[in-house]
């Protein structure tokens, strides 16, 4: 489907966006639309730099940078899918222990048999030597992809040193490209001044128009209806305030929630456990009211910006804890709490504070706390708006550093 006309105002034309199908219980609101809308030229960049190597038979590297949002994950797998060459591609967050990257990509780039052997440092370092071999006498380019990567530089500094540095080896075939958040990150890299740097390509915050198209493109093809014009009020506000998509997406999702049942509590979580068996539709679909309602109770959360210190590191913990697919507790959040307050000086919280502090934040909507009569540090929290609880904390020194991991060596 050709990529829908943007009229100067934003909106999309009511053809596409208003469609006569109904809201629907199970919203899934697609977050990846092919092909990529708003980043036709971020792909195209992406895919010269690929076929100019493979065409030469030379290796090189790519460094992706850009803020959260931004498309980044989403086009670099698009593009990675559509290789067909020798390839792995590796989120770096989801490596518990960073000093086993080398063998991941070993057993990525052999088609993911790693002999069901447990990865431990020391078999890192006779798998490095093996994949260094194999990039080096093997003639085909092997196409290396590492996502989240400030991860890497945080917990090892050689380690990207070293990877960034296989392109610029003799008789090595290969090529890198590395995602992170951070502009910097290759400044930063202690490799050799003769070493040339990597190829750059950063992916700015989204304009209005291309928010619209996005989120027009998605809803269009769920079959939801949603006025045009919530639409276009929707994209506004959400580049106006941070250009992250998933931010749209989340006020889509909680507006089809309140056209679906007015009763239900906007900030309810999508497919919680009281949801009820089964919705009455309704017929009008999303109107501007509802997505207004879901921008009101957003703005309502602007006092997060005036949080102490503390407590906005504990939305950082639970944030990393969630990217990290691992629980949210009471306990979870004091000992990450406490890794990162250690390299700060920050005061100690005792275990009553992170309880109080959780049933804070709680109150203003950014938390849900089920308490554990048994032990409190199994108490489970959960986030009631990922999304809006992670805009809250962005842009701000100390928490972007917390979330790259700079500070407390992430998750």
């Amino acid at each position: 489907m050709a990529t829908p006309r943007i009229n100067r105002r934003g909106a999309i034309p009511s053809a596409l966006v208003d469609t006569p199908k109904r809201p629907r219980k199970s919203c899934r609101i697609a977050e990846v639309c092919e092909p990529l809308v708003g980043r036709e030229k971020e792909i195209q960049f992406m895919e010269d730099v690929i076929a100019e190597h493979m065409k030469s038979e030379t290796s090189g590297s790519l460094y992706i940078s850009g803020t959260p949002g931004t498309g980044k994950t989403a086009c670099v797998d698009y593009v990675f899918r559509k290789h067909k060459g020798k390839k792995c591609l590796i989120n770096c967050f989801a490596v518990e222990d960073c000093r086993t990257i080398y063998s991941q990509i070993w057993s990525e780039l052999r088609g993911g048999n790693d002999g069901g052997l447990p990865l431990t440092p020391s078999r890192n370092q006779r798998e490095l030597l093996k994949l260094e071999g194999m990039l080096q006498e093997e003639r085909d380019i092997k196409l290396i992809v590492l996502d989240e990567i400030d991860q890497l530089r945080t917990k090892d500094s050689t380690l990207l040193d070293r990877i960034f540095g296989w392109p610029t080896l003799p008789k090595f075939h290969v090529i890198v490209i590395g995602v992170s958040n951070g502009l910097d990150l290759t400044t930063k890299l202690s490799l050799r001044s003769a070493v040339k740097t990597p190829k750059k390509l950063h992916f700015t915050p989204y304009s209005a128009e291309q928010v619209t198209a996005i989120t027009a493109k998605s809803i269009h093809k769920e079959g939801i209806s949603v006025h045009p014009t919530a639409v276009a009020l929707c994209s506004k506000r959400v580049a106006n305030r941070s250009g992250d998509i998933r931010m749209a997406f989340s006020i889509v999702k909680r507006s089809v929630i309140a056209a679906e049942s007015p009763s239900k509590k906007l900030n309810r979580s999508e497919g919680s456990e009281n949801e009820p068996a089964d919705v009455p539709p309704v017929d009008n679909g999303v109107k501007i009211s509802h997505v207004q309602a879901v921008m009101s109770e957003q703005s309502s959360t602007k006092t997060l910006s005036t949080l102490p210190t503390q407590q906005r590191i504990l939305i950082c913990c639970g944030l990393l804890l969630s990217k990290a697919k691992k629980p949210i507790t009471v306990g979870a959040l004091d000992s990450k709490y406490s890794e990162i307050r250690s390299s700060q000086g920050l005061p100690p919280l005792s275990q009553t504070d992170v309880v109080h502090f959780c049933e804070l934040l709680a109150s203003l909507g950014v938390f849900s706390l089920k308490k554990n009569s048994k032990n409190v540090r199994l108490s489970s929290v959960s986030f009631k708006s990922e999304e809006e609880a992670e805009f809250n904390v962005v842009g701000k020194p100390m928490m972007d550093s917390i979330l790259n991991g700079t500070i407390g060596g992430g998750i």
